[in-house]
Parts: structure tokens; C-alpha cells; sequence
């Protein structure tokens, strides 16, 4: 769903790929493909002790150095989002992040705004971390053809989405004339966000089993198990995108039907004027079509993974997840060295 709270970091100089001089004028790099690195990285630069310690993490687990860490489907998850916000709960009260970073969040406490509202914003950033760390370990974009993409696709189970060949899947959306939130959107980041266990230990092996279940087969059981997206807007600003449950038992229109209707169901006529009904009703058909794109896009590339193409139309291999290479010091997670561009008819 939509978000309020918009984080607009102003964009570095552009990094571009190496891949650009013998592009083809078919498959030339676009503006995202040109600049996406350089704005992840900006964004993410303030919270380089959260990023280097969610690295040990994932080292960590690689190794089996630290056994009190909750599992997680290490090949399509960097990271289990128990993790994510944990660190970044525990950096963010010692102030890690900076005078300016807890202001905000002291402001918004002095406001008397709800709980809802500040346990959202405390959300906020971790969520867009979980899908951006991940994207800047592979860095690669994905351009879908252009074309009207069937809507029963969006009858898929939507654990296919479960194996993202990426940890952070993105595809180029310049050729779309896109919008999120009113504002033009250039590119989405797909990833997992995947939480195995509640953040307290102080619940009951009953309400544990009842809370805790499988969801998609061969996974771990989990308490959220979601697929979650990043939006990437002209200006180089990211926002939170659309989420899907993942679900062996659940369709991607089955999870949309059932939002639109969630948003709306608790208008009370008694209380809520017809125009404000009507405003939400519209909100929550804007947002569903708009996700509908999205997730139609998604689906088709994960069903033809097996025919995607480099710069030149030929075939082509996704790369591995990025090594752990030991050190005289400590294991490090080598990031791709270039951004890479892949193309699917």
C-alpha cells in the first residue's frame, strides 16, 4: 500500500554500467540503469553500521557461527527482516544514526501522534533497507518488452514469487508512463520480507504454533512471509510499493480482491460522508490496478526466466548471489562490480 512518508535523498553523480559503450541502440542503459547505484548507495550511506552488521549476519548464518539466529531461505532472502529491525531498532535508541534521525522520530513522539503512526514511521526505513541492501549486493535491472501482459497471469499462486533469482529483483519501468503516490516512478525493487519468529520470547507454545506456521513448501514456517517492493521515482527518491503474502494457497487476485475490499469494508455511511466513501473506494481501485501492473510484470518475467537476453539479444545467464570471500581479517560479501542489464520479449 501507499505510504506518507517519503525519504528524498538527493542523487550523487551518475555510475554508470560498463556494459553501457557497446550497448545496442535497442538496449541502451536508461536513466535508472545509469544512476539507480549511486542513489542506493546514498540512501543507504547513513546506516552503514546497520548494513555492515546485517553482513555479519549473513556471514554468520553462512558459517553457522551463531546458532541462536532464527533460519531464514538463505537463497532468496539476504537477510531475515527479525534481523533487519532488530539492529536497526537497538542502533537507532544509542542514536547510531545521527542527531537528525532521532529528532524526527522525537518530534513525532511530541506530537502526540498515534502508536500506529510512529511504530509506521520506525517500520519506514528498515522496510526500504529490505530491498535496497539486497539490490546493491547483485545490481542488476530487468527490462520487460513493452505489451499488454494478460490479467490471468495475476492467477498465479503467489509463491512463485517466493524464488526470486535475486535477493533484490528490479525492472526498469521508463518506458511505462508510471505512477505511485502521484508522483512518476521509473523502476520497482522486489525482495523477501520474511520473519520467522515474534520479536518477544514471551508467548506460549500454543500461541508460538498458532502465530508461527508454513506457508510456501520447503521454507521454514514464519509469522510474516511477505513479498515486498521498493519504488524507485524519477528524482532518485525510493518509496514502499506494493506487498503480497506469499501463500501456496493464495493467487495474487485473490490477495488484491480481498485488499480493496479490506480498505473499504469499515466506511460507516452513518459517520462518513458519500464523497469520502467515494474518495476511498476510488483510492483503493487506483491502488490495486496500479499493483496489478506490477505484480502482472513480475509473474511474466519469473515464468520466463529461461529466455532472458543480454545487451546484444542473446541468451543469458542471471549470475549467482555474490560470494563470501574469507580473509586474513574477516569474511567479507563481495557486491557485483557493475550494474548489468538483462532484457525479456
Amino acid at each position: 500500500m501507499e505510504q506518507n512518508f517519503t525519504q528524498q535523498p538527493a542523487a550523487n553523480e551518475p555510475i554508470a554500467s560498463s556494459d553501457n559503450a557497446a550497448a545496442t541502440s535497442n538496449n541502451v542503459p536508461t536513466d535508472l540503469d545509469n544512476n539507480l547505484l549511486a542513489w542506493v548507495k546514498q540512501y543507504l550511506k547513513p546506516y552503514e553500521v546497520l548494513t555492515n552488521a546485517l553482513h555479519n549476519v549473513r556471514i554468520s548464518s553462512e558459517f553457522n557461527m551463531a546458532p541462536n539466529i532464527p533460519g531464514w531461505p538463505k537463497q532468496h532472502v539476504f537477510c531475515s527482516t527479525d534481523a533487519i529491525l532488530t539492529i536497526y531498532n537497538m542502533l537507532s535508541e544509542r542514536g547510531a544514526f545521527g542527531a537528525e534521525h532521532s529528532a524526527e522520530l522525537e518530534k513525532l513522539v511530541k506530537s502526540g501522534a498515534s502508536e500506529e503512526v510512529i511504530l509506521e514511521k520506525m517500520l519506514y526505513t528498515p522496510s526500504l533497507i529490505c530491498s535496497l541492501l539486497p539490490w546493491e549486493k547483485e545490481r542488476c535491472i530487468f527490462h520487460v518488452k513493452k505489451q499488454e501482459l494478460p490479467a490471468e497471469l495475476l492467477d498465479t499462486k503467489t509463491s512463485l514469487a517466493a524464488r526470486l533469482p535475486q535477493w533484490g529483483m528490479c525492472f526498469n519501468l521508463e518506458n511505462e508512463d508510471m505512477t505511485w503516490d502521484n508522483r512518476r516512478m521509473i523502476g520497482i525493487i522486489f525482495s523477501r520480507y520474511f520473519i520467522s519468529k515474534p520479536p518477544q520470547n514471551q508467548l506460549s507454545p500454543e500461541a508460538l504454533q498458532e502465530m508461527v506456521k508454513p506457508s510456501v513448501e520447503g521454507e521454514e514456517p514464519s509469522i510474516i512471509n511477505n513479498l515486498v517492493s521498493t519504488v524507485v521515482f524519477e528524482d532518485g527518491s525510493f518509496d514502499l510499493g506494493p506487498f503480497v503474502p506469499l501463500d501456496d494457497n493464495i493467487t495474487f487476485n485473490q490477495f488484491l480482491n480481498q485488499l480493496e475490499t479490506d480498505i473499504t469494508k469499515n466506511l460507516d455511511p452513518n459517520t462518513t460522508s458519500p464523497e469520502e466513501i467515494a474518495k476511498t473506494k476510488q483510492m483503493a481501485q487506483d491502488t490495486t490496478a496500479r499493483s496489478r501492473v506490477l505484480f502482472k510484470y513480475l509473474v511474466y518475467a519469473l515464468q520466463h526466466m529461461d529466455q532472458v537476453k543480454d545487451k546484444h539479444g542473446e541468451a543469458a545467464t542471471i549470475p549467482p548471489h555474490p560470494q563470501i570471500i574469507v580473509t586474513k581479517d574477516n569474511p567479507k560479501i563481495i557486491s557485483a562490480e557493475i550494474v548489468r542489464q538483462f532484457y525479456i520479449d
